[in-house]
């Protein structure tokens, strides 16, 4: 897996935070901010669901939320 790499300092966790996950494979990609390589790479559980969670102290609101098919 890739080393995780620093999230892009210009994100400011308590505003809206732009994420992209790609999932492929046996790998899950996270990509934070303007970031255009993974901020975090992890493998992808055999067996289960991809979640999305937030903090404890969070609201949770999504926006834009979209899933593609990669072709």
């Amino acid at each position: 897996m890739a080393p995780m790499n620093p999230v892009d300092a210009s994100v400011v966790p308590t505003d809206w935070v732009h994420l992209r996950l790609v999932v492929y494979g046996g790998r899950i990609q996270i990509y934070v901010g303007s970031n255009s390589s993974p901020t975090l790479e992890v493998r992808k559980p055999e067996h289960g669901s991809i979640g999305l969670r937030t903090g404890n102290t969070s609201d949770g609101d999504f926006a834009n939320l979209r899933v593609t098919p990669m072709n």
